[in-house]
């Protein structure tokens, strides 16, 4: 068998025993074979390689089974610490987790839009801040530092609004966000949207729900961003885990390019007749005669508008007159949720990819 396919085997095998031990919390050696299906032996070289590079640690408790002893093994939460940084239109924000997710840290980057180069001038102050409030505790404590830094764009920001003028002695040129990050910590960059993490949080949340097992949420800020699930297991999509369907709504007489306080505040009140009210029953009609759709969550700006669900309720019962409409909810979800998720994934690229 060639190096690369052993190289290979080796990885996947470390993989599968820190999947084990994220998914279980803390678990012996021999719990660990069982759980993965690997050798004793296997699990045995592997496990010690992994607590010499400090990615598990013993907890210390003991406990007698079959007359052998076993020890605890729980991911060491003081491997690395993570970096989230939220980027909406109230400004940004970056939070600090250790590798049990734990929050340690959270700064104000800034309550307006900033630049790319200001952003990175922010994200790089905040953590070298808090490098110089726990220098002690850094030293002594995490062997890694930062680990890894996770971009969680809200709204319909995107990484192409924040390029970073990178200068040389020679040129200047654009880089994205992600690439001046990279190149500052030389740590693992992950960017997502929000809007693609709140079908997952919303499954978790509404797990208790049978009909919440096939849905979809519709988010309907400046942009409309659609994700699904069905079976309880989010369905990818071509460009992640939501779709882009803004195109599909048209203008709406400009109505998607209102905020939340006018949504909230000056518009009139929504008929089935309005187009915004129109266009999103059509989306939905659209999901479902594609996906077996139970349950439509709708969240963001515009859905708080006076009289907008129960519009959208009447305009999808005059279009699906032969078949039953699903049930429509609004949701908001805590930020929070979601940059603790943001941070579970790059924990999980953190570690997958040793």
């Amino acid at each position: 068998m060639g190096k690369a396919n052993l190289h290979d085997i080796k990885k996947s095998n470390r993989k599968l025993i820190i999947q084990s031990v994220l998914e279980k919390k803390n678990l012996s050696r021999i719990e660990i074979s069982q759980l993965t299906g690997l050798s004793p032996s296997t699990i045995t070289t592997l496990v010690l390689e992994l607590m010499d590079e400090g990615v598990l640690a013993e907890t210390g408790a003991e406990y007698f089974t079959g007359g052998r002893r076993r020890k605890e093994l729980v991911l060491n939460a003081n491997y690395g610490f993570i970096a989230v940084v939220e980027i909406g239109l109230d400004g940004a924000s970056l939070h600090l987790f250790d590798m049990l997710l734990d929050e340690m840290a959270s700064y104000k980057l800034s309550r307006e839009y900033l630049t790319g180069n200001q952003l990175l001038i922010e994200i790089t102050a905040a953590i070298f801040e808090f490098f110089n409030k726990n220098i002690q505790r850094t030293q002594e404590v995490y062997q890694n530092g930062l680990v890894g830094i996770g971009l969680l764009f809200q709204d319909n920001y995107n990484e192409n609004h924040f390029n970073v003028v990178y200068s040389t002695s020679h040129s200047s040129d654009f880089i994205t966000l992600k690439n001046a990050l990279f190149t500052q910590f030389k740590v693992p960059v992950i960017e997502e949207r929000s809007q693609g993490y709140t079908i997952s949080a919303i499954l978790d949340a509404t797990a208790e729900i049978k009909n919440a097992r096939n849905c979809a949420h519709i988010s309907i800020a400046n942009h409309v961003l659609a994700s699904i699930a069905i079976n309880g297991k989010p369905l990818p999509m071509k460009d992640g885990k939501a779709a882009d369907l803004t195109a599909f709504m048209g203008d709406c007489d400009n109505a998607l390019a209102q905020s939340a306080d006018n949504a909230q505040d000056t518009l009139p009140p929504m008929n089935s007749r309005t187009p915004l009210i129109r266009k999103t029953a059509e989306l939905i009609a659209l999901l479902c005669s594609m996906f077996p759709i139970d349950t439509i969550f709708l969240s963001d700006s515009r859905v708080k508008a006076r009289g907008f669900l129960q519009a959208v309720k009447e305009a999808l019962a005059l279009m699906m007159t032969h078949e039953k409409p699903p049930e429509i909810e609004l949701v908001e979800l805590p930020q929070d949720t979601l940059a603790n998720r943001l941070a579970a994934g790059v924990r999980r690229n953190v570690l997958y990819s040793g």
